[in-house]
């Protein structure tokens, strides 16, 4: 199979999360960068991205996290009562 350039950057970025590598997201991201998961806050801007890819290094993502007013917060909380 041939890897096309795009298939070599995207596990060029998937390896880059992997390892926590900030420098190659600093070397190859927009200062304007956006990145968006459903259900968690959008990351704006490459300093962020970068404090992101850090916390996940440190087990403190923010991405990931539900906000407390998500419907399954919500069920979690009325659960517990």
């Amino acid at each position: 199979m041939v890897t096309t350039e795009l298939q070599e950057f995207i596990r060029r970025v998937n390896d880059a999360f992997v390892r926590h590598d900030t420098a190659f997201f600093d070397a190859n991201l927009a200062d304007d960068v956006r990145w968006t998961m459903v259900g968690s806050p959008a990351i704006e801007g490459k300093a962020a991205f970068i404090a992101e890819v850090m916390s996940m290094a440190e087990g403190r993502p923010r991405i990931c996290r539900s906000p407390t007013s998500s419907p399954t917060a919500r069920r979690r909380r009325s659960r517990a009562r």
